[in-house]
């Protein structure tokens, strides 16, 4: 019995193939390596895919608890960290009637999720947030601030560092929904909705 690699093995219509002398023996197949198995253990509970699932779980789960409290309650909407643009898609779902604006140091979205150049705000956020903030836009409702990296003392520093401008720019009873704590007067940390494990995300309310 012959196995074959891969379709670009496989025999062509003339009886040939794309690479014809690399097929392998059964018994030479079952003998190649195979990729190694991550077995959980006491420092290893999920893969990385299920983490990235529940933060997005508890990113909509938030963003949609908070949008539940905003009836009544005018201003605009941010978005800091455009990524590929899932987020800003669904906050336009969410905020259909409501300017939002997006804060992003590089954009390489889908299409489909770029704003209009006039609600973007490009480079880094330790300059595009004061300079917000500094320009007198109405309070906002909403800030959903996914600042993190792979750094988990420098992504905690950078929401430390704009917290006081996220707090100036939120109107008062607006939110942050935010992948990072913050500890900042003038937030007060708000229930998380239900099914969401605490520190995975976290939700505030701006303070009257």
């Amino acid at each position: 019995m012959v196995r074959w690699r891969n379709r670009a093995m496989l025999p062509t219509a003339t009886g040939g193939g794309c690479m014809s002398d690399t097929r392998v023996a059964h018994d030479d197949w079952a003998a190649a390596p195979t990729l190694p198995t991550r077995h959980p253990g006491k420092n290893h509970t999920m893969s990385r895919l299920d983490s990235f699932i529940r933060r997005m779980q508890a990113q909509r789960a938030c963003i949609d608890a908070a949008a539940t409290q905003l009836n009544g309650l005018q201003g605009p909407v941010l978005e800091l960290g455009l990524g590929n643009g899932r987020t800003y898609d669904h906050l336009r779902e969410r905020f259909p009637d409501r300017p939002i604006f997006v804060f992003e140091r590089q954009v390489a979205a889908h299409p489909d999720c770029i704003p209009p150049d006039h609600f973007l705000r490009q480079g880094e956020l330790r300059d595009t947030i004061p300079a917000f903030a500094a320009e007198g836009q109405p309070g906002a409702a909403l800030i959903h601030a996914d600042v993190g990296s792979g750094d988990k003392g420098a992504s905690g520093q950078l929401a430390a560092d704009l917290a006081p401008h996220w707090a100036r720019i939120l109107a008062p009873g607006g939110f942050l929904a935010s992948d990072q704590a913050v500890d900042q007067p003038g937030l007060d940390p708000w229930p998380m909705p239900e099914g969401v494990d605490p520190g995975r995300y976290h939700l505030y309310r701006r303070s009257a």
